[in-house]
């Protein structure tokens, strides 16, 4: 397997958009898209070059991210995804 580059990587947050005006604002980065996957994780996109921060949250409050953050002890990194020539 090769890795080609970091697809993105997946930033847990308590709340959307207070995580999105820390990256816009404080960063500097633009938002390119924003979208609720499986009804559960509201997520957005803050292009770097060809990587991304993907932010995500819970979309009602105590749902799966809520127990990642916890896992974490706070808010952060919780996964880097690769593009790959071949899984």
């Amino acid at each position: 397997m090769h890795i080609k580059r970091i697809l993105h990587i997946g930033i847990a947050v308590a709340e959307l958009e207070s995580g999105k005006r820390l990256y816009h604002n404080v960063l500097g980065l633009p938002v390119s898209k924003e979208e609720v996957y499986q009804e559960d994780y509201n997520l957005c996109f803050l292009p770097v070059k060809e990587t991304e921060i993907e932010l995500f949250s819970d979309v009602n409050p105590g749902g799966p991210v809520a127990e990642i953050i916890d896992d974490l002890g706070g808010e952060g990194v919780h996964h880097i995804a690769f593009e790959v020539d071949d899984i």
